[in-house]
This record gives C-alpha cells, structure tokens and sequence, in this order.
C-alpha cells in the first residue's frame, strides 16, 4: 500500500488508539460529522455561559470542495516538497556529468510521481464517498468555548482545542488537524459579516 494508505488509516480510524477517536478523527467529527467507526463519540465540553455570544450557522461542503481542498494541501505540504527537493538532488548528484542517466532518472522520478498522486487521489475520494456526513448539510452553534455540529441524524459537541491550527482565504475557514493538510472547512458564504468576526476570534483564542 502506499503511504498516503497508512495515513488515512491513522487520521480516519484512530488506529494509534484503539477503541477511542484520535485528535484528527476528533476534529473531522467535530465539524464534518464524521462517523469513522461504528458509532459517533460525544463529547460535551464546557458550556458557555449564558451571557456569552453564540452563533448559529447551517451549510453543506459538497464532495468537490472537499477534494480540492485535501488534495492541495497534500500535494503541497511541507513534507511533499522536501522529499521531491532530496530526489532531485540526489539525481543531480549521481547523474552529474552523465546526461543518459539524468534523463533516465527524471523519467522515472516523473513516473513515481503520476503514479503517487493517482494512488492519492483515489484514497482521498474513497475517504470521502465512504462517509457520507462529510457531505451531509450540517447546523453549526458555536460560542467561545465549544462548537456543536448537528446533522441528519448526527449530533457532535466539541472545544475549540480539538483543532491545531487555523488559517482562512476569501472563501473559506480551514481548521487544521493532525497531520497538517488535514483541514475542516467552513465556507464564509454561510456567515454574515458579524458572524464572521466572532468565528474569527472565537477560532484564533480558542484554537490549539
């Protein structure tokens, strides 16, 4: 199986700790209402108190906008782009001086690659065609403490320190998981300016 196999293996089945939900199946749950086993965990975090500000939200993330998402932050990680840095280093290296052996190598490395990120795009797309809560339309309440996700016939309440990091673009909010390209996106169309704000600062205080 190829690597990026084992990693939705660990991020979507919590298979570092048997019988109770990772961070990152934790935080998918969180917002995307994942149901990666059996039954859904829920956690019930503290609760804001009556003055805080609290706001209510409902939208739904279609299969695309889940795959643009994965597959670029995948393809574009950190990690992605070091390994590619090294390969081609070590070619230049081994080949120098001998352009038969570097074209060989360039062809075979291009090879490795179409072939990867086929294999990811395929463990990407099972991931999401397999839970379909990832693209059920969900209602979000969130408050300074905690965000409460409900969907169909799934409910999920969780603190904003399940997620490790945060970042926004002009289309959406993404909270990041373990490892890092694994985001939950909130799409901003679903706010209004006010709502905006206080997601912002909410996710920024609380996040991490």
């Amino acid at each position: 199986q190829v690597e990026s196999a084992a990693v939705f293996g660990n991020v979507f089945h919590g298979a570092a700790h048997p019988g109770r939900p990772s961070r990152s199946e934790a935080g998918i749950q969180a917002f995307c209402g994942g149901n990666f086993s059996e039954k859904v965990p829920e956690f019930h975090g503290m609760q804001p108190s009556p003055s805080s500000e609290t706001v209510t939200i409902s939208y739904t993330v279609t299969r695309t906008e889940w795959m643009r998402a994965w597959r670029k932050r995948l393809f574009f990680s950190a990690r992605t782009l070091r390994s590619a840095a090294l390969f081609m280093l070590a070619v230049g290296l081994i080949a120098f001086g001998h352009r038969e052996i570097a074209l060989y190598a360039l062809g075979g490395f291009g090879f490795l690659l179409a072939f990867w990120g086929y294999n990811l795009n395929r463990a990407v797309a099972k991931t999401i065609d397999s839970n379909r809560q990832l693209t059920d339309p969900r209602t979000v309440t969130f408050g300074p403490t905690q965000i409460v996700t409900t969907g169909p016939d799934w409910k999920t309440e969780y603190t904003w320190s399940v997620y490790s990091g945060f970042s926004e673009d002009d289309t959406y909010f993404y909270l990041k998981l373990s490892p890092q390209w694994v985001v939950a996106l909130v799409p901003k169309s679903a706010f209004t300016a006010e709502q905006l704000a206080f997601f912002r600062h909410y996710a920024k205080v609380g996040v991490g």
